[in-house]
């Protein structure tokens, strides 16, 4: 059996799936988000510990639903948000975690597209970088400064997920363009846009593409 999960804006659904392709079992809960006590209404969150929760208790009602016991889940597949995306430390704790409304970084997005917009279009084929992972991290580098400091990894979503059941750090590579931290063109170095916005490469994880294996439960 296929167990599928998907952290959407609005909720957090766990599916399981016949190797037929036939959905035997569907449960959600809706996905709940926070503003940081003291900032501006452009901030959102969402607790880490809460979302990994609920995918636990998702999971084990969604198993019930189908009559399918855990061991025979062959395989676990995750999907999200575009533009979500997480902070973890070197202890692999979530130092932050935001929705694609997470719009903090809107004033460094825009000092981005004034110094890199044609080159970052042309990189990743998106605009305008507030959207995105950099800019999100130029605001903590200017605002707060602790989780600028301790981020180690930025994940999306998606594959935040896949570190929590696998402890696998790896990056899905088409949501990495989608966060803004990779080139579309596989034949561009991955530390190119890093390098032009002077953000450490480290912080982006190792991309790996859809299908693959990229861990073990």
């Amino acid at each position: 059996y296929i167990l599928a999960l998907d952290m959407g804006s609005s909720s957090l659904k766990c599916a399981v799936i016949s190797h037929q392709g036939k959905v035997l079992a569907i449960a959600q809960t809706p996905m709940r988000y926070f503003q940081p006590p003291g900032l501006s209404d452009l901030t959102l969150e969402f607790r880490a510990d809460e979302v990994w929760d609920n995918t636990c208790q998702l999971i084990k009602q969604c198993l019930e639903k189908a009559g399918v016991v855990g061991r025979r889940i062959s395989v676990v597949g995750t999907t999200s948000q575009r533009g979500g995306m997480v902070i973890l430390n070197r202890n692999g704790k979530a130092i932050y975690a935001g929705p694609n409304d997470d719009i903090r970084g809107i004033f460094e997005g825009m000092e981005i597209d004034e110094s890199h917009g044609d080159q970052l279009y042309c990189l990743t084929g998106h605009l305008p970088s507030f959207m995105f992972a950099p800019a999100r991290l130029n605001w903590f580098k200017n605002n707060n400064n602790k989780v600028f400091s301790e981020c180690s990894t930025v994940l999306p979503i998606c594959d935040w997920l896949v570190f929590q059941l696998t402890g696998s750090i790896k990056g899905e590579r088409s949501a990495l363009v989608e966060l803004g931290l990779m080139p579309l063109s596989d034949k561009t170095s991955k530390d190119r846009i890093p390098n032009l916005l002077g953000l450490d490469p480290a912080v982006i994880p190792e991309a790996a593409f859809s299908g693959i294996t990229a861990g073990s439960l």
